[in-house]
């Protein structure tokens, strides 16, 4: 399968994806054109951003702090 090798192409690729993402339904056949495209250009975008865009995993500390926010709970200093 072809790879993204830069930005430009990366950029092109989500304005596709974009674009089709509207136009497929969930209800699509699998042999729809346009969903195998869109099945394929999501592919080669999530692995190029996975390569060069990724935020690494969370520190327990942050996991923590997301959790506490999510849930409405502070920290009682008194």
């Amino acid at each position: 399968m072809a790879k993204i090798k830069n930005k430009e192409q990366y950029d092109w690729v989500v304005s596709r994806v974009e674009f089709l993402l509207p136009l497929v339904k969930e209800d699509a056949p699998l042999s729809d054109p346009s969903r195998i495209e869109l099945e394929l250009l999501s592919e080669l975008a999530a692995e190029y951003s996975d390569e060069n865009y990724s935020l690494g995993d969370p520190s327990l500390k942050d996991v923590l702090k997301l959790r506490m926010y999510e849930l409405d709970v502070t920290r009682d200093l008194s």
